[in-house]
C-alpha cells in the first residue's frame, strides 16, 4: 500500500482522511446573446456536493475608490472529477468562491487541486 505524504512534500499526495469538508459545484453554462440582447446570459445547473481538503493560502485588503476588496486565496482539494474547470462556482460554508484555476495533481486523475479566490467588498458610505 502506498505511503501518504502531505501535501508540501514534492510527491504532493493527499489522503483521503483530509478531506474532511463538504462543499458544492455549481456548473456554469452560458447562453449567447438573444436578438435585442448585448450580454450573454449566465446561470447554475444543481449542484454536486463533493467532500474536500481546504487549504487558506493568503489573504490581503485592496482599496479601491471608496470600498475596501477583500480578496481571500483559497486551495480546494477533491477526487478527480471530469468536467471540473475554471467555470465551476464553489459553495463552501455558505459563501461562494471563483476558480481561477484547476490542476490535476501529478496528472494521475486522482485529485484535482481547485485555487480560488473569494471576494467581498465593503462600502465606506462615501457614494451612498
Amino acid at each position: 500500500m502506498a505511503k501518504c505524504t502531505p501535501i508540501s512534500r514534492p510527491m504532493r499526495r493527499v489522503c483521503l482522511g483530509d478531506m474532511r469538508e463538504s462543499i458544492k459545484l455549481w456548473p456554469v453554462s452560458i447562453a449567447p446573446a438573444t436578438a435585442g440582447q448585448v450580454d450573454y446570459t449566465r446561470s447554475y445547473a444543481s449542484a454536486v456536493t463533493v467532500k474536500a481538503m481546504v487549504k487558506t493560502v493568503s489573504g490581503s485588503e485592496v482599496i479601491d475608490g471608496t470600498a475596501i476588496q477583500r480578496v481571500g486565496t483559497t486551495e480546494f482539494y477533491i477526487r478527480y472529477r471530469a468536467g471540473v474547470d475554471n467555470q465551476v462556482r464553489i459553495e463552501y460554508r455558505g459563501e461562494y468562491y471563483e476558480v481561477l484555476g484547476v490542476d490535476d495533481l501529478d496528472e494521475r486523475r486522482e485529485f484535482l487541486r481547485l485555487r480560488t479566490t473569494k471576494r467581498g467588498a465593503t462600502s465606506n458610505g462615501a457614494n451612498a
